[in-house]
């Protein structure tokens, strides 16, 4: 995501990864993919949780760097 210019709000070595999304891409995000708002940054960014699970392939992650 760092090469995709989302900023990371936490670096977390964890599943559950906290990105600073501009708000207008948050719409056509959730068309697409499941996360959480987690908390308003401005009036222009928001930080968003995604997370995986251990049954998180491959696949769904190259996935969602074509959606990203």
């Amino acid at each position: 995501m760092e090469r995709l210019l989302f900023d990371n709000d936490i670096n977390s070595p964890t599943n559950k990864q906290f990105v600073i999304i501009e708000n207008d891409l948050i719409s056509r995000l959730e068309e697409e993919i499941a996360f959480t708002r987690f908390e308003k940054l401005d009036d222009t960014h928001t930080i968003c949780r995604l997370v995986t699970s251990w049954a998180t392939t491959p696949g769904q992650i190259e996935e969602l760097g074509k959606i990203l």
